[in-house]
């Protein structure tokens, strides 16, 4: 079922009722007609084709221009996320999605402990899935998600997600985007899926709900670039990207032989040949490495159906150390900072026989983020974070840090995960051309 079919009945009733403003529409239809004209092959598609594209354009014009029609949609199951998609593009490549129809509407629901989870529609494509979904319950009680899995073919798709889980709650009623992540792509002809929750409630209450996908999966579109680009003597390799649906994939590797340690690139966005932006993704998982840490890829925005004749990437803001001074060096026992870089004012406590504490200079509000990576022992036994906390204040980056060992014994060696210090220049690549 596409977006129009599933929110047309339902929404007919109130829609008669508000007025939308009439100016705003001609102007955007007359601009819709004036790009037709210029596109000559558009006079062959199918009728029904372009009918489906202009409910489409007037729903999504619609709710911008009007208060009033967008919050009688939103009113309608499952449809808020979209109202608030549409509204406030927080990102652009799933608000094109929506646009282009293929939000799949799926309005499929299973009721467990007398609670009811509907899934709402879904946006898939081979490298993940956004999942829409609501769970109401008549004991009005407040939902916490738990877990969530999705299945391909009854086998479990193994996944890094993210949802909003959001505090404020309509009495006895949760609604929730999931977002997920492959660890590797699924075959682009797969259909059916199961999508399961885990609650955080006295009965642990769990859904299973099987679908089919309503219309297939658009492939994603792969580019070679094997590019390299040189920031201050360093060497960033450029593979490949990937545009699927729901993000752009831009996969990185950095020359072994670089002067610095690259932590993050915390400046990246993507512009086409108008100079429209497509930044990194806000809600999702914003890059991975690969197996042996010799590579990551960077998530951004979709261009999939704004298809940009170019597509340029722009980087600054390159967190970075120098080699043989990227780490810490400290004696826990003895509670001793033998060595720490001479950067940002970094100030180090160690405070247990496991803890230490950071804190330094924060030099843009850019940078947020845990700082601390592996611990080495003095036997070369890897040690991995317990747990790690940071807060900013009066322009100041503190860091709580925990490892998972009782006791370090002799000097122990700390790798960063991220540092406020940062390469001096910045670099322009071609992705699509």
């Amino acid at each position: 079922m596409s977006l129009n079919d599933n929110w047309t009945s339902q929404a007919q009733h109130e829609l008669d009722k508000i007025e939308i403003p009439q100016n705003a529409l001609n102007q955007a239809v007359m601009q819709g007609a004036r790009k037709a004209k210029q596109r000559r092959t558009t006079l062959r598609v199918a009728w029904p084709t372009l009918v489906a594209a202009a409910l489409i354009f007037l729903f999504v014009t619609s709710i911008r221009v009007s208060p009033a029609f967008a919050s009688a949609v939103s009113q309608l199951p499952g449809m808020e996320r979209i109202v608030e998609y549409v509204q406030g593009e927080d990102d652009r490549g799933l608000l094109s999605a929506i646009q282009n129809d293929y939000y799949q509407a799926l309005g499929i629901s299973q009721e467990v402990n007398y609670k009811t989870l509907t899934i709402d529609g879904v946006i898939p494509d081979e490298q993940g899935m956004v999942v829409f979904y609501t769970i109401e319950s008549a004991e009005g009680v407040e939902f916490r998600g738990e877990s969530h899995k999705i299945f391909a073919n009854e086998m479990n798709i193994p996944s890094s997600y993210n949802y909003n889980n959001p505090d404020a709650q309509k009495q006895g009623r949760f609604e929730d985007t999931v977002h997920f992540h492959y660890e590797n792509p699924v075959d682009v002809t797969t259909r059916n899926y199961t999508f399961e929750v885990q609650l955080k409630d006295a009965k642990e209450t769990t859904f299973s709900i099987d679908f089919e996908l309503p219309n297939p999966m658009k492939p994603s579109k792969v580019y070679t670039l094997n590019q390299d680009v040189e920031i201050d003597g360093n060497t960033l390799h450029f593979k490949e990207a990937i545009v699927s649906p729901r993000k752009i994939g831009i996969t990185i590797s950095y020359d072994a032989e670089n002067p610095d340690t690259i932590y993050n690139i915390e400046k990246m966005e993507l512009r086409d040949q108008k100079g429209e932006v497509w930044g990194t993704i806000q809600n999702g998982v914003t890059g991975t490495f690969n197996e042996d840490n010799t590579e990551i890829t960077y998530y951004y925005q979709s261009s999939y159906f704004d298809e940009p004749e170019q597509l340029n990437l722009f980087i600054d803001r390159v967190q970075a150390l120098p080699k043989g001074e990227d780490y810490l060096l400290v004696n826990f026992i003895e509670r001793k900072v033998l060595y720490a870089p001479p950067y940002a004012d970094l100030k180090v406590t160690v405070t247990g026989d496991n803890s230490l504490t950071l804190n330094m200079q924060q030099v843009n509000d850019s940078f947020s983020h845990g700082t601390l990576w592996t611990a080495h022992t003095e036997t070369q036994e890897k040690v991995f974070l317990a747990s790690e906390g940071f807060s900013t204040h009066n322009g100041r980056h503190h860091v709580e840090a925990q490892y998972e060992i009782d006791t370090f014994l002799g000097d122990t060696k700390i790798e960063f995960n991220a540092y406020p210090h940062y390469l001096d220049g910045s670099a322009e690549i071609q992705i699509i051309q």
